[in-house]
């Protein structure tokens, strides 16, 4: 379960995690949820305007807007969104329940509710056709950042990833 989870989800974060053109127009949140699966490299494009990159892969379109810590790639295959990601345009979570003890309540098999009911609405930083991952970020950029990722296959907790201080 967990190779899967990190080949369905991760794998496409690592072969184009960082653009590398200009910005021209700064992807936003807003447009970043407007994005769904199934759409078309038109109908995002609609939303978000013209992919500032867009990198090939086989069968595989990957449409980039944003720079490096402030991005949104979008996965096309045969012809439809089959992924979203974004770096840097992160939900506001509730800051108090960013922390171990809550992160420890989290347990593999879990329902996306489940979690969410511990550790309030999360962030979909990547969304994928059977995978999720959603993530509680607080102090983006600062010395007391602390994050808790939790991947979903098929709707249910695979894997926890926290990161910085948690508390």
């Amino acid at each position: 379960m967990k190779t899967a989870f990190v080949a369905a989800v991760l794998g496409p974060l690592l072969l184009v995690f960082a653009p590398t053109t200009a910005v021209a127009r700064p992807p936003t949140r807003a447009g970043y949820d407007q994005i769904t699966l199934g759409m078309t490299q038109a109908d995002v494009e609609a939303v978000l305007g013209p992919a500032e990159e867009v990198r090939r892969d086989g069968d595989s379109t990957f449409l980039v807007w944003g720079e490096v810590l402030r991005s949104v790639t979008v996965h096309i295959s045969d012809g439809t969104v089959v992924a979203k990601w974004h770096l840097g345009l992160p939900r506001a979570v509730d800051a108090r329940k960013v922390t171990r003890a809550n992160l420890a309540r989290i347990r593999i098999g879990m329902t996306r509710d489940q979690v969410e009911a511990i550790l309030g609405p999360g962030d979909d930083s990547m969304v994928t056709r059977g995978a999720l991952m959603l993530s509680w970020e607080v102090g983006l950029g600062s010395r007391n950042y602390r994050s808790i990722n939790v991947g979903f296959l098929d709707g249910k907790v695979a894997k926890t990833y926290p990161s910085g201080a948690l508390r």
